[in-house]
């Protein structure tokens, strides 16, 4: 399968996945957690340089990720390569993108299902995307959802799915598309109110799905 187009990337937040990530058990070398939290912050404030001047916000998150080894702070460095992945897609370097996540991936999946792991599955399932390799991306959304779903983790469930349904769209399998939809939509206590349906809506305006998701979730 092959993509064509492309979006704006406007989706990129890792706030509420850093909070859920900390308990993540992950060796390291007994650092100081004060300076080790203090760089986690700063991933987190890169990630979200992604929307505003990327460029800026890989030469940060660079930063953070020799900091973070230098002192040993192993989650930190995981946040800040994910930071680093998404200045990366953001500017268009799809293939560093995935690869910066995919090296991510090797690195959280010994510890089991997390959060953090579901998202960069998913992120790593939408460079792939933009690299044109649909069968790949597909293979890592449902990863992603499957560790979400293990984890209780609705929301990145619900992202998941709603980025496959993108897929779909991309590919013209629209009912497809529009089954997914319906799941991504009700993940709470099936309530069409609930905040993940703004951040995986898909709207059907003349027969159109449009690609909320990948395309932007504020």
């Amino acid at each position: 399968m092959k993509r064509a187009g492309t979006c704006p990337l406007a989706w990129l937040r890792l706030s509420s996945l850093a909070a859920a990530a900390l308990p993540l058990a992950l060796p390291s070398r007994a650092p100081q957690q004060p300076a080790c939290a203090l760089i986690a912050a700063q991933a987190d404030s890169a990630t979200n340089l992604a929307n505003v001047d990327a460029n800026a916000g890989l030469a940060e998150a660079e930063s953070l990720v020799a900091s973070a080894k230098a002192a040993g702070c192993t989650l930190a460095q995981v946040r800040a390569e994910a930071a680093r992945g998404d200045n990366l897609l953001t500017l268009g370097r799809y293939r560093d993108a995935r690869d910066a996540y995919e090296a991510l991936v090797r690195t959280l999946t010994p510890a089991g299902p997390s959060v953090l792991l579901a998202g960069m599955l998913r992120r790593a399932g939408a460079a792939y995307y933009y690299t044109g390799e649909l069968d790949r991306a597909l293979e890592r959304y449902r990863a992603s959802i499957s560790t979400a779903e293990k984890i209780g983790d609705r929301a990145d469930m619900a992202k998941a799915q709603g980025n496959i349904g993108a897929l779909y769209v991309e590919i013209g399998w629209l009912d497809e598309a529009l089954q997914i939809q319906q799941q991504a939509a009700w993940p709470a206590e099936g309530s069409p109110t609930s905040p993940l349906v703004s951040a995986t809506h898909f709207g059907c305006h003349g027969g159109v799905i449009h690609r909320a998701l990948l395309c932007g979730d504020e």
